[in-house]
């Protein structure tokens, strides 16, 4: 079901998408006030009961905290109610049920992805010298915006990694974000985004610095092949689209450093999911170091209550 949107166009285009489909809803909500689970629960409990009758709650999953609205809700419908950590917030609860189950119910091997974050999370604590690796892209992230810097974007040349690159944007600006400070995150797929904010980034104002994420293992590739015709393409005969990425990513990052943008480079073996694991525990682990060394609470998020409290207020809550 959509994450968060209660959009009507996306609603309509899922409920026929889905209309001769087998379909199981997990409603995630830490203390069920948030708007968009609730819309989704209230568009689709009457979706499953058309489509399932009596026993259309064995359809529908919840998860949230113990003695929440949600889990009252769940008891008293008999929905299967999965548990919310408490002392969780939704951006740092991948490795939970939050985010375990989901990716579960797709495929995902969960024990690899958490076996990847044990790794990480065993060298990070491991080496409390400077050079560890989440220390020093939290510290370099403090003086790049101590020194005019004040967007950050991540950069990869992996478009796997776009949903990544989404929960990134909000793990920084909810843990950051606040006392007008902090830097602001905008995550970028090359080389596509190249083409809308590649100007930007070569010749705007010199106020961002980059993060790439760069995955050093060659995947199978795909071999461009002669083409028999005059299309002024032959100097690709012969490479591999893997190739040609790489070679568009190391020219990349050398026109951004020779344009003034410091890059920070983090290196992944492989695209599997042990690494996407250590890597969002490394994030997780380094924004609370960032958000420390910067006299920043990383764990609330009190500015998003703003614009709630105007929104209840219009909708008569």
């Amino acid at each position: 079901m959509p994450a968060l949107t209660f959009h009507l166009i996306i609603y309509r285009r899922l409920l026929a998408d889905l209309a001769d489909k087998e379909v199981y809803v997990d409603v995630i909500a830490k203390n069920f006030t948030t708007l968009e689970p609730g819309i989704g629960y209230r568009i689709f409990k009457p979706f499953l009961q058309q489509k399932y009758g009596a026993a259309y709650a064995k359809h529908l999953i919840v998860t949230g905290t113990h003695g929440s609205n949600l889990e009252k809700l769940a008891q008293a419908e008999g929905y299967a109610f999965l548990t919310f950590p408490t002392d969780t917030g939704s951006r740092f609860s991948a490795f939970s049920n939050v985010g375990l189950f989901p990716m579960a119910v797709a495929g995902i091997d969960i024990t690899a992805l958490v076996h990847g974050a044990m790794q990480m999370r065993t060298a990070l604590q491991t080496d409390i010298t400077i050079n560890n690796p989440a220390f020093q892209y939290a510290t370099l992230r403090n003086f790049l915006l101590h020194h005019g810097k004040n967007i950050e974007v991540l950069a990869h040349f992996e478009p796997q990694l776009d949903y990544f690159g989404r929960w990134w944007t909000q793990l920084f600006a909810e843990s950051e974000g606040k006392q007008c400070s902090g830097l602001f995150p905008v995550a970028l797929t090359y080389s596509e985004d190249l083409h809308s904010v590649g100007q930007y980034i070569q010749q705007g104002q010199r106020q961002l610095l980059e993060t790439m994420v760069i995955i050093d293992q060659p995947q199978t590739d795909l071999t461009i092949q002669l083409s028999g015709v005059n299309d002024d393409l032959d100097f690709l005969n012969g490479l591999g689209l893997w190739q040609i990425n790489k070679i568009a990513e190391d020219a990349t990052i050398t026109a951004h450093q020779e344009s003034g943008v410091p890059i920070i480079e983090l290196h992944l073996a492989e695209l599997d999911v042990t690494s996407i694991g250590s890597l969002f525990y490394f994030f997780e682990y380094a924004v609370f170091i960032s958000a420390t060394l910067a006299q920043i609470n990383p764990f609330d998020q009190p500015g998003v209550e703003a614009y709630k409290q105007l929104m209840f207020a219009g909708l008569g809550k």
